[in-house]
């Protein structure tokens, strides 16, 4: 029995999602039906292609590797094939499939879908988010989704077969309540601070789930800078951090690009230091097969020009400064 294209899919979903169960919801199957196209595939080949762990982790044997390779170029190519023969046989009417992280949902996302309506061609515009990075990579490599904008290292394992353009360096920025004063900042992040008494906000900050990339640092910044500080709130979303944050509860660590994102009743009462050396670069990723079709290639243009004439601009405000004035003034 020959293998089938869909058997690949598994197999490939099965090695992306890390384990057959995450595998099995991701592609709408039950953990049983996975299992046993895995198992046909193995027998097929005469050869095992995956290592189940005690911890239940995937590792790929030799063959498996070889496999999985070869199971991404006919894909790819399938893809390509099907894309093709839509616009030279089909109606020519195309969707776009925007997945992202929580930060980016609100005026990045509504700008995209502007753009998508002032492309005749482009009939159908859907957003899908997850809350970090990888799971968005997931989702492009399942074809769940055909833009994706992520933090770069997390599309680098399988970078070759897209087109990865850079959009901006996403700073990250202490965020705190507006109502704090400077001084008290300025205290609290000298090296004789004690625990706040006034604006007991600095003695309190909020930690996102670790699968974010940013949060390891996020945390030794804590530790280093504010060690008073403890880590009362946790949280999914950069978004629910920084309304903690408004409400003069905490102090958080977030990136600029929410801020274009956030309604004025929000951020009216934040004020963002950005920290030095301390961010991320996102890109915007297209299967490269999709850049033939001219209505996606136009849409991936228009967005590198938003965000470089409108988005990257809309990421500052007066309520942005710099932190290495407030540290400064600190050790002196």
């Amino acid at each position: 029995m020959p293998i089938t294209l869909k058997q690949l899919e598994i197999f490939r979903a099965i090695v992306v999602s890390g384990s057959i169960t995450k595998a099995a919801k991701r592609m709408g199957l039950s953990q049983p039906t996975m299992s046993q196209q895995l198992a046909k595939i193995e027998e097929t080949l005469e050869v095992q292609l995956v290592i189940r762990t005690r911890s239940s982790v995937i590792e790929l044997t030799e063959a498996g590797e070889y496999w999985l390779k070869a199971a991404n170029e006919m894909i790819m190519r399938f893809d390509r094939l099907a894309s093709e023969h839509k616009s030279r046989f089909g109606d020519s009417k195309f969707s776009v499939r925007l997945g992202t992280t929580p930060t980016l949902r609100g005026r990045f996302s509504s700008a995209v879908g502007s753009m998508v309506l002032e492309e005749e061609l482009l009939t159908r515009f859907d957003l899908f988010w997850a809350l970090n990075s990888s799971e968005v990579v997931d989702q492009l490599l399942l074809h769940k989704i055909n833009f994706a904008i992520v933090n770069a290292t997390a599309i680098e394992p399988t970078r070759a077969s897209h087109m990865v353009s850079p959009l901006y360096k996403d700073r990250i920025a202490w965020v705190v309540p507006d109502a704090i004063p400077t001084s008290a900042l300025v205290e609290s992040l000298s090296a004789n601070a004690s625990v706040p008494v006034r604006y007991p906000a600095l003695g309190r900050h909020v930690i996102l789930d670790q699968q974010v990339s940013s949060q390891p640092a996020s945390d030794d910044w804590y530790r280093y800078f504010l060690p008073q500080s403890d880590p009362t709130f946790g949280v999914m979303t950069h978004l629910s951090a920084v309304e903690f944050v408004a409400e003069g509860l905490c102090t958080c660590h977030c990136p600029l690009s929410l801020l274009p994102n956030l309604p004025s009743s929000i951020s009216s009462h934040l004020r963002w230091y950005v920290i030095p050396e301390f961010g991320r670069d996102i890109v915007l990723v297209v299967p490269k097969h999709l850049l033939s079709l001219k209505p996606y290639a136009q849409l991936h243009q228009r967005v590198l020009e938003f965000v470089k004439s409108a988005y990257s601009d809309e990421m500052l405000s007066p309520e942005v400064l710099d932190l290495t004035s407030l540290l400064d003034r600190a050790n002196q």
